[in-house]
C-alpha cells in the first residue's frame, strides 16, 4: 500500500542519515560502549539484510560503514572470541540466533561481511547458519590478529595470537554527554598468553540500584588511576545514571605498533580541576614473543596527593605475595607473575571487589591496589608468564 512504502521510505531515509552521525569513519560506535557497539550494529546491519533479500538497493556508503563496523568488532575481539567489559551493557540483541555466551561477538564481522567462511565459535556459527545458509557456516583458519588504533572512539588494541590488550583513551561517550560510556580512560583488559587476567567491572544495572550503577561506571571500578578519592568525570549528580562531567579530555602522545612490542603513551585531564592540579601519563608496552606486559605511571603535577592504582583481575585469579614487590597470579589454566620495582613510596593492598559478565549478575574477583600518600611518585608494574620471568 502506499501507507507502507511511504513508511519503507522513511525508515530507511533514517538509517541511512543516522549511521554517519552514530559511526564515525573509525568504525566505532559514537557511544563509547563494545556492547552497544555489538547492538546498534545488529540494528543497522538486518534492514540492509532484509532490503538485499528483497532486491532493493543498498548503498556503497552504507555498506563501508557496516565494514566499518565489522573491522572495529574483529580487532576489540580477544582470541577466544570473548569481548571486553568496556563501557555499559544490557545484553540487548536484534536477532541473537547462535548459542553463544552474550560476551561472544566472534560471528558479527562475518555476519556483516556477507557471510562465507567464518572462524566464529562453534555456538557462534549459528548466526551465519540462519542467515546466509549451512553453505556459508562452514569454518575456516582464523587470521592472524593485528594491533589496531580507533582514533575516533579512542579504542587501542595491541594482539598477537595469543595476546589481547584493550586500552580505552577516549571520549566519555555519547557527544561528551556520558551516556553508556564509563570513567575509564587509561583503564585496560589484559588477556596474555591465552588467559584473561585482568578485565573492567562491567555494569550490573541501571535504574534498579543508583548505589551500583554509579559504583560500577565510576573510576575505582576500573583500571586506571583515582586522584584523591575523585571522578575522573565528576557525577553531575547521584541521580543522574546516564550522564557525566566532559573533565577527562584524553591525550595521544605514543602510538608504536610492530611485529615485536606495541608501545602507548597515553594521559587525560580529569585531574586538572584540583587545587593542585595533577595529570596521569600512562604507558603501556606489550612484548609480543615473551607474552610480557609494562604498565608505567606517572603524574604531572605538584603538592601531596593521595593515589591509588587499582588491578581488577578476571575471576578465579588468585594473587599471593612470593617476596617483597612480587606476586604469584595463579589460575586454573596458568600462573603468572606481577612485579615492580619501585621504591617503599608505594604500599599495597589485596582486596575483593565486582565484576559484573551480563546485566544484574556480579561474581566476587580479587583486586590489587597500590597506594601512595604525599608527593607524586612513578609506578610501574611487569606482568608475565613464570616461565618467562
Amino acid at each position: 500500500s502506499k501507507r507502507a512504502i511511504h513508511w519503507q521510505e522513511f525508515g530507511w531515509h533514517k538509517l541511512n542519515q543516522e549511521l554517519p552521525r552514530q559511526v564515525p569513519a573509525d568504525g566505532a560506535d559514537f557511544e563509547g560502549s563494545v556492547a552497544y557497539h555489538r547492538f546498534v550494529a545488529e540494528m543497522f546491519f538486518w534492514p540492509a539484510r532484509y532490503r538485499q533479500v528483497c532486491g532493493q538497493d543498498v548503498s556503497n556508503s552504507y555498506q563501508q560503514h557496516l565494514l566499518s563496523m565489522a573491522d572495529y568488532t574483529e580487532a576489540y575481539t580477544r582470541p577466544d572470541g570473548l569481548v571486553p567489559l568496556s563501557g555499559d551493557a544490557d545484553d540487548g540483541r536484534v536477532l541473537p540466533f547462535g548459542g553463544q555466551s552474550l560476551n561472544d561477538h566472534s560471528y558479527l564481522p562475518d555476519l556483516m561481511r556477507a557471510g562465507g567462511e567464518i572462524f566464529a565459535s562453534v555456538a557462534a556459527r549459528g548466526e551465519i547458519f540462519w542467515t546466509y545458509g549451512a553453505e556459508n557456516s562452514s569454518e575456516k583458519n582464523k587470521t592472524t590478529p593485528t594491533s589496531r588504533c580507533f582514533t575516533d572512539v579512542g579504542s587501542y588494541i595491541m594482539a598477537s595470537e595469543q595476546d589481547h590488550v584493550f586500552i580505552d583513551c577516549g571520549p566519555v561517550g555519547y557527544a561528551d554527554r556520558g551516556g553508556h560510556g564509563h570513567n575509564d580512560c587509561l583503564s585496560f583488559e589484559a588477556y596474555l598468553d591465552g588467559v584473561s587476567l585482568i578485565t573492567d567491572s562491567g555494569t550490573y544495572v541501571y535504574t534498579a540500584s543508583y548505589e551500583e550503577r554509579n559504583a560500577f561506571r565510576s573510576t575505582a571500578a576500573h583500571n586506571t588511576p583515582v586522584i584523591n578519592g575523585e571522578e575522573q568525570n565528576r557525577f553531575v549528580s547521584d541521580a543522574e545514571l546516564f550522564q557525566l562531567q566532559n573533565d577527562a579530555i584524553p591525550e595521544i602522545r605514543e602510538w608504536i605498533s610492530s611485529d615485536v612490542e606495541d608501545i602507548f603513551v597515553g594521559a587525560h585531564s580529569g585531574y586538572q580541576r584540583l587545587a593542585q592540579p595533577v595529570t596521569p601519563v600512562r604507558k603501556i608496552v606489550l612484548e609480543k614473543a615473551l607474552h610480557r606486559l609494562v604498565v608505567s605511571d606517572q603524574f604531572e603535577g605538584e603538592g601531596a596527593h593521595a593515589v591509588v592504582i587499582p588491578f581488577h583481575f578476571a575471576p578465579g585469579c588468585e594473587i599471593v605475595e612470593v617476596t617483597q614487590n612480587l606476586w604469584s597470579l595463579k589460575t586454573s589454566e596458568r600462573e603468572f607473575h606481577l612485579c615492580t620495582g619501585n621504591s617503599g613510596a608505594w604500599l599495597w593492598r589485596v582486596s575483593s571487589g565486582w565484576i559484573s559478565p551480563s546485566y544484574g549478575k556480579k561474581i566476587e574477583r580479587s583486586v590489587l591496589e597500590f597506594y601512595s600518600e604525599g608527593q607524586l611518585e612513578k609506578l610501574t608494574i611487569g606482568i608475565y608468564p613464570t616461565e618467562h620471568a
